[in-house]
């Protein structure tokens, strides 16, 4: 892992159970998946390595799965969907909120009156 950090390696063949988390390799644009589990934390986390602040090309993510696999990609796509649902819900929620409360308030003014005069160390 750490000659491929270093581009000692060109390529790097692991699982994201032991690399999918923790690892910043945003030299890396490909990336393929042979099979597939029911985690789609996992999965996601594997194609976050690569596409993080710096990376300078589009993310390419191949995912190979035999036709028995079927049902467990159709649970990481139902994954997929429901979490962009929620981080759509999310920032509509957040939207209204924050315009709720910029809407609520007011500007209060306090100036500065000071009322004791700063006295300086003799060094300065």
């Amino acid at each position: 892992m750490l000659a491929f950090t270093e581009g000692r390696h060109r390529v790097l063949v692991t699982k994201p159970s032991i690399c999918g988390w923790g690892m910043n390799w945003q030299h890396c644009s490909h990336m393929a998946f042979t099979g597939l589990s029911d985690s789609y934390e996992q999965f996601y986390q594997a194609i976050r390595r690569c596409w993080r602040f710096g990376q300078k090309d589009a993310v390419k993510c191949y995912v190979v799965t035999a036709s028995t696999e079927g049902a467990v990609v159709s649970n990481i796509k139902r994954k997929e969907r429901n979490a962009e649902d929620m981080a759509n819900q999310m920032v509509e929620h957040m939207s209204c909120l924050n315009t709720e409360n910029i809407r609520g308030t007011q500007r209060v003014d306090k100036s500065y009156k000071p009322t004791t005069r700063i006295e300086l160390p003799s060094f300065l």
